[in-house]
């Protein structure tokens, strides 16, 4: 059977049976396939963090927010318009605006959401 020449050589030295090479050949070859589980390991990790980040953090956040130059006349009729559309799974009105803190001598402008 026809191996390649890297083979050969790599397999002659891991074969030995009474050598300090055959130890190093052997440590090394164990350290290489503990490193990919290790990788494979956290890879899979990271996929199911991902995963909980998406559904849980990002899931709270909105992923459309309508806004416009003037006020909404009458919200209540808004909002049923944008559930009428087929993708929307949830919609809620929300006041957004600007107002001044005073406390304890000092003012500091905050956004109300």
């Amino acid at each position: 059977m026809f191996r390649p020449l890297a083979v050969n050589i790599g397999w002659r030295y891991a074969d030995a049976r009474s050598s300090f090479i055959s130890f190093v050949s052997r440590i090394s070859l164990s350290g290489l396939a503990l490193s990919v589980a290790v990788l494979v390991f956290v890879q899979a990790i990271v996929a199911g963090f991902e995963r909980e980040m998406t559904d849980r953090v990002l899931g709270i956040l909105p992923h459309v927010t309508m806004t416009g130059h003037a006020a909404v006349p009458r919200a209540d009729m808004l909002l049923p318009l944008v559930l009428s559309v087929p993708s929307v799974k949830g919609a809620a009105a929300v006041v957004e605006g600007g107002a001044l803190l005073t406390a304890g001598g000092r003012t500091h402008g905050i956004n109300l959401i």
